[in-house]
């Protein structure tokens, strides 16, 4: 099987400047929430989420969490940032998250996927034809069950950065 191929790679989400979704025509985020947006272990936004989804609301964005955890972690979560979500999205498989995409009236064309996971997040972009930003992982610490895609997409990310092809985001 193909190696899943990220349009674009960044440190962080963090990193990632507002300015950079307007240029790129970006007008909704899909963003993973488990090591993306924060550690497993968090279970309220913490101040930089928060203010980072405001500004992305601000600048016009449509933002929601898009995440294979359950409907609790991920609905009291992206309550909080004040955002709407997809849990159990069954990444990298495409059919839940297409069914989404289309119940919420969104453009493959105008979305991005953000996530840290080469082989759920990446593969599941590539599956709906959309966009997507492959982060590194805010921690190290992942629940056993993430262990292992970890494990095997080493290789993996290693392979994509030789390839290159991605174009890597970067503070302003």
């Amino acid at each position: 099987m193909a190696l899943p191929a990220p349009t674009y790679l960044a440190s962080s989400l963090y990193e990632i400047p507002l300015s950079f979704y307007g240029k790129e025509g970006i007008q909704v985020l899909l963003l993973d929430l488990d090591n993306t947006l924060a550690s497993h272990r968090e279970k309220r936004p913490s101040e930089r989420a928060l203010s980072y989804v405001e500004g992305l609301k601000k600048a016009g964005l449509r933002v929601y969490v898009v995440s294979n955890n359950s409907k609790k972690r991920v609905g009291e979560y992206a309550s909080l940032l004040g955002i709407d979500y997809l849990h159990f999205a069954m990444k990298p498989f495409a059919f839940r998250f297409a069914s989404f995409l289309k119940k919420k009236g969104i453009s493959k064309e105008k979305a991005l996927l953000v996530g840290d996971q080469l082989y759920t997040d990446v593969r599941a972009a590539n599956r709906l034809g959309i966009r997507c930003c492959l982060t590194s992982p805010l921690v190290e610490d992942d629940p056993i069950w993430t262990r292992y895609n970890r494990y095997r997409e080493r290789k993996g990310r290693a392979a994509l950065l030789k390839r290159g092809g991605a174009t890597t985001i970067k503070e302003e």
